[in-house]
């Protein structure tokens, strides 16, 4: 969050993508693992990143801008509801897409902002040379 932060990402955008990120795991079921964080759980993992979410870090199991997804595992026991998440509009592949889009829009942010701080830090860089080489002296 900090990175992204540096990077001019908003907490706006940081916010959407985290509640998407979120509802996309209560839906795939993830959050039967009784942690009570389980959201949190997978934050300092760093194999497979391009399987991961951006904020959670959680583990898909496949790459998350592939075209498949299995919605229909559920780890859970079963809820007592009226009707089905799906019959009452919840769709983890609609889901999937909100959190492409989101995600590609951070990236392009990021994108666009990292040679900004590539050239803020190079300048940084030579003016402590330049401080070290003239204390030398």
């Amino acid at each position: 969050m900090v990175h992204l932060r540096t990077l001019s990402i908003g907490e706006e955008a940081l916010r959407d993508l985290w509640q998407i990120e979120k509802k996309l795991l209560q839906l795939l079921h993830a959050d039967s693992t009784g942690s009570p964080t389980w959201f949190l759980d997978a934050c300092a993992a760093t194999s497979r990143p391009d399987q991961r979410l951006l904020l959670t870090n959680f583990d898909m199991g496949a790459a998350i801008h592939g075209q498949e997804v299995q919605p229909g595992l559920n780890f859970s026991p079963p809820f007592s509801e009226l009707f089905a998440g799906h019959e009452m509009g919840e769709d983890v592949l609609r889901v999937v897409v909100d959190y492409r889009r989101h995600h590609a829009r951070i990236l392009e942010a990021v994108s666009a902002e990292l040679p900004i701080v590539q050239c803020a830090a190079a300048w940084v860089r030579d003016r402590l040379q330049a401080k070290r080489s003239r204390s030398r002296r």
